[in-house]
């Protein structure tokens, strides 16, 4: 199985992330320390991959959890940061983000999480004095791209995502084209739908 990765140490043990990395050069895998190299183009975005035989048992991350978290980097790269880095026991962040005093952990979501899980990371985070920054992929919506969302119509929203809305009064989206906004739903009387999708304003530094 070819397993995907966004991080890889060097030959001298130094952390290296895969949009700084070179082609055809051998790095370790931070896992299992096989050889790993580097994947890119123009519609792939950087990433190591092991070589045929290896047998990490590193599940590896989808391509869209990939590009959101090379997002997250391209927009915060002015601040220092670490990439899936344990910040407290039994909790490893997507991104770290040192702003000023302040921690701030981006767990950028792709897949279905529930309530339950939602809270105890938020609360685990907080109550260390870390802030969490959600950002939700639109494929749970079933939206390619953010922009082109009709608000005529109606969309079921996952609960996680409402759920997230509620606890800061709008929730942080990013599509394939790797915008992100911050917006708020409205829901529709009588249904479980929602509609009137208010774009409270597009993310900036």
């Amino acid at each position: 199985m070819v397993i995907s990765i966004f991080r890889a140490m060097t030959i001298e043990g130094q952390e290296i992330f895969a949009f700084n990395a070179k082609r055809k050069t051998d790095y370790l895998c931070p896992h299992c320390k096989h050889t790993v190299r580097l994947r890119a183009g123009k519609i792939v975005k950087h990433h190591f991959y092991h070589l045929k035989g290896s047998n990490c048992k590193y599940k590896g991350e989808s391509e869209e959890h990939l590009m959101m978290k090379q997002r997250v980097i391209d927009f915060f790269n002015e601040y220092p940061m670490r990439i899936e880095i344990q910040v407290i026991p039994y909790r490893r962040a997507d991104v770290l983000l040192q702003v000023g005093k302040k921690c701030i952990v981006v767990e950028c979501q792709t897949s279905p999480i529930t309530i339950e899980e939602w809270n105890k990371r938020t609360l685990d985070y907080s109550r260390n004095g870390i802030y969490v920054l959600w950002i939700f992929h639109t494929k749970r919506l079933k939206i390619k791209n953010i922009y082109e969302f009709d608000e005529e119509n109606e969309i079921r929203v996952p609960v996680e995502i409402l759920h997230a809305q509620h606890y800061s009064n709008k929730v942080f989206l990013m599509d394939d084209e790797q915008n992100i906004i911050s917006c708020k739903f409205t829901p529709v009387e009588r249904t479980v739908y929602f509609n009137n999708l208010h774009y409270t304003y597009t993310l900036k530094r």
